[in-house]
């Protein structure tokens, strides 16, 4: 079962700490990427209390925080303040925004794919790639499995769909090939689930 709006909003209420800090793995494909590409623009989509968009704007990224509840929203825009960085936070659904304008050099996104349902998998991961300028990054991580919610995302969905937009692999780990299968997820010292993940780096090259 998929958590409704409502869930996200009493989970940020309730849990302020979410799901811990960000993962320094997938920020240094961002910081590597910003060092050749200063001034640039990113948006975190799905950016549940701001771990990874506070981290993009201390880098220096100008950034947009698409956040689907509110109470979600409330907390970035609270931690922005205190940490003295600006973003560009705010609520809506993912899969009902439309744009095919490239506007962001990184699009980024951690958590999202397996909370929405399964019939905007494809048009998310198209969406990300459709707002990503040339030359851009894409971050890309989700839960293809979490105990007691079975699969919630395709393994390999992901890595399929940038190949054949023809965008360039940087790097990708899956449950098959990833250490720390099943691993513990943790948040506000209590541990919420084991998970099979998957994450993708990709590069939109153009000639």
């Amino acid at each position: 079962m998929k958590r409704d709006l409502d869930w996200w909003e009493k989970f940020w209420q309730e849990h302020p700490q979410g799901y811990g800090g960000p993962r320094k793995s997938l920020l240094n494909f961002a910081k590597k990427y910003f060092l050749t590409h200063p001034n640039s623009t990113a948006v975190d989509v799905g950016a549940g209390d701001g771990r990874y968009a506070l981290s993009l704007a201390r880098m220096g990224y100008k950034v947009d925080a698409i956040e689907y509840a509110q109470s979600g929203v409330n907390l970035i825009k609270k931690r922005a303040q205190a940490l003295k960085v600006k973003i560009n936070a705010f609520q809506g659904d993912f899969t009902k925004m439309v744009s095919n304008r490239r506007q962001y050099d990184l699009v980024f996104s951690s958590g999202l794919l397996e909370e929405i349902p399964s019939k905007h998998h494809v048009a998310s991961i198209k969406k990300f790639i459709n707002w990503t300028k040339p030359g851009g990054l894409n971050i890309t991580k989700y839960c293809v499995w979490i105990k007691g919610r079975g699969n919630l995302v395709q393994k390999g969905i992901g890595r399929d769909i940038y190949k054949r937009a023809g965008w360039k692999i940087i790097y990708f780990q899956g449950p098959d090939n990833q250490e720390g299968v099943k691993k513990d997820i943790k948040f506000d010292r209590a541990i919420q689930s084991k998970v099979k993940t998957e994450t993708i780096v990709a590069r939109f090259v153009y000639n």
